[in-house]
């Protein structure tokens, strides 16, 4: 390091760069790589399929918190035995209507059969 020189020049002398803008400018630190896109063939598309219905685990929960608590869902919300993922009583209210719904369409199936 040489006390007498500016910062830049003992820079250049070790081989470092004191500014990146002026890296840039003067030479290219890489070089342009062209890549080859990959070829494949498009297959049909798998239609999204929306889950219609409850789980069991959602189903066997609901069930009993409706035999307990029946449409209060404040008190299920609050049953944390039952509710064990501590689900907030507008969570649970649509988890209900979900269920009843998958109960109308199972009846209505059983009913054309």
């Amino acid at each position: 390091w040489d006390t007498k020189t500016t910062l830049t020049t003992n820079y250049t002398k070790m081989g470092l760069v004191s500014n990146l803008k002026t890296l840039r400018a003067t030479r290219r630190v890489h070089k342009k790589v062209a890549v080859n896109p990959i070829e494949f063939q498009v297959g049909e598309a798998i239609p999204h399929k929306d889950r219609v219905g409850c789980s069991e685990g959602e189903i066997e929960a609901v069930v009993k918190m409706m035999a307990k608590h029946g449409e209060d869902y404040e008190a299920m919300a609050r049953d944390i035995k039952v509710n064990t993922h501590q689900h907030t009583a507008g969570q649970l209210r649509k988890k209900v209507e979900k269920y009843q719904r998958q109960l109308k369409r199972q009846q209505v199936r059983e009913e054309s059969d």
